[in-house]
């Protein structure tokens, strides 16, 4: 039938909105997780047993805290601090050197600079000195944070050990002889066995949590 006249046309209808592909699969890769961990504990329960324990932190622990974890973030940060003055330290030298790339060489977003003179060099030492510590500061934060929950002792010394490591390993690469990373100092090589045993001690923590 054709409308009334004077009456208002009937707003269009408008289509569905879906949800961008995107948002559906976090949702389903959601929902299928808290199902696995649902399945987990229900056949854990059933089949093996599943017993709870608490786990104590001792007062030591706040070593653990303040050493691998605050000051070795400040020990990274320094580490980045010298990257910067670095730098500029180098892009002013090349500058003054008659280098008409220095600025595009040295400036940021270039994580290390190209080339191969000396002032290169000597800032992409100390870049690397920055940068290997990065690729293992994960591992070594999160084992200490597990191991020190039992070897709280071991950990905070690991922890002090390591620090002082990072930082003669570093200002010897940033000699600019990366050779000397390693004979800047007696314990330099450290930043490996540290490692090693906040490893260990979280291995070992999670050893006594499951024969507890």
């Amino acid at each position: 039938r054709s409308q009334k006249q004077g009456s208002l046309p009937a707003p269009p209808r408008t289509a569905r909105r879906t949800p961008p592909m995107a948002t559906t699969r976090i949702a389903g890769m959601l929902s299928i997780g808290g199902a696995c961990c649902a399945a987990e504990r229900l056949l854990v329960t059933r089949l093996i047993g599943l017993s709870e324990i608490g786990v104590a932190v001792p007062k030591l622990y706040a070593g653990v805290i303040l050493v691998n974890g605050v000051t070795s973030s400040f020990v990274v940060i320094g580490l980045g601090f010298m990257v910067g003055k670095a730098r500029g330290a180098c892009r002013e030298k090349a500058l003054k050197d008659g280098d008409a790339d220095a600025e595009a060489r040295f400036s940021y977003p270039k994580l290390y600079a190209e080339g191969f003179s000396e002032e290169a060099k000597n800032f992409n030492c100390v870049q690397r000195g920055h940068q290997q510590a990065l690729e293992t500061y994960t591992q070594f934060v999160a084992l200490s944070l597990i191991g020190g929950i039992r070897h709280p002792v071991l950990v905070t010394a690991a922890g002090l050990l390591w620090c002082y490591a990072r930082v003669k390993w570093a200002q010897g690469y940033a000699t600019g002889d990366p050779g000397k990373r390693y004979t800047n100092s007696k314990l330099a090589w450290h930043i490996w066995t540290t490692l090693i045993f906040v490893a260990a001690a979280a291995a070992s923590t999670g050893i006594q949590l499951l024969l507890a």
